[in-house]
């Protein structure tokens, strides 16, 4: 996770705008975390949760840390949806899932971690039935259609989340699987209403060393569609700081 600062609305300088990307910072903001995460019921797919689901630990203190302004309690306020990519209507979010939604005026350690540890579990629940395909990107248009307002919501939870989605809030959108998409052609990217540039990320697991990954060459499509695009094996994933780690461009795998 990125530890720049992401200045409120109205003061954004073209600096401000490269650097918001990857932010959580001390600053008052709004943020919504995309998450579409590969929901294969395989064991590189299990894999994936479970390292996506360890990193998060303790990823607030991080970028706290690393932050051009520390400060032992930041406001923030993050929204959290996590979609399973072969079935996007079993999505989970913080108005029908309160875990995922964390906001404090004073956010302390404490509470951070009871955060991540829920959002962790959700994550680890997103384990499909049998094995589908796998479709990242229009399970993020899927979401974007029903927060825009194009496609009816599955309950009052869902209509609740489009007001989370002001034109202000800034967007991060991770992309987490061990396989190419589905689908070869993309129509449109989502924007799920933020008018502040979204950090897009995508994160191609493979349960072997870096030595031996070549994320780019297993997800072609997907590599091809995410620009700019982040890829990563192993561990090193949208929760970890480039600001702050400084070793090697990815890890090993769990």
């Amino acid at each position: 996770m990125g530890c720049a600062l992401s200045p409120a609305a109205g003061e954004l300088s073209e600096e401000d705008l490269r650097r918001a990307g990857a932010s959580l910072q001390a600053a008052p903001a709004k943020e919504l975390w995309v998450v579409v995460v590969d929901d294969a019921p395989t064991s590189e797919g299990d894999a994936l949760r479970a390292a996506l689901a360890a990193e998060l630990g303790g990823s607030l203190d991080r970028a706290r840390s690393c932050s051009d302004a520390p400060t032992a309690a930041a406001p923030v306020d993050i929204q959290v949806l996590l979609i399973p990519s072969s079935h996007p209507e079993r999505a989970l979010h913080g108005r029908s899932h309160r875990e995922l939604r964390l906001r404090q005026e004073a956010l302390s350690s404490a509470t951070g971690r009871l955060w991540e540890e829920g959002v962790a579990r959700a994550i680890l629940s997103l384990r499909a039935d049998a094995l589908a395909p796998n479709g990242m990107v229009a399970a993020a248009n899927h979401w974007d259609d029903l927060l825009l307002g194009r496609r009816a919501p599955r309950d009052e939870a869902d209509l609740t989340l489009r007001s989370d989605v002001e034109p202000d809030r800034l967007v991060r959108m991770l992309f987490a699987t061990t396989r190419d998409d589905a689908e070869m052609n993309f129509e449109r990217l989502p924007t799920f209403g933020s008018t502040l540039p979204i950090n897009w990320e995508l994160l191609v697991y493979e349960a072997v060393s870096c030595e031996e990954s070549d994320p780019e060459q297993k997800a072609p499509a997907l590599a091809a569609f995410v620009v700019p695009t982040s890829t990563a094996c192993g561990s090193r994933l949208f929760f970890r700081s480039a600001g702050c780690d400084e070793t090697e461009p990815c890890e090993k795998a769990f």
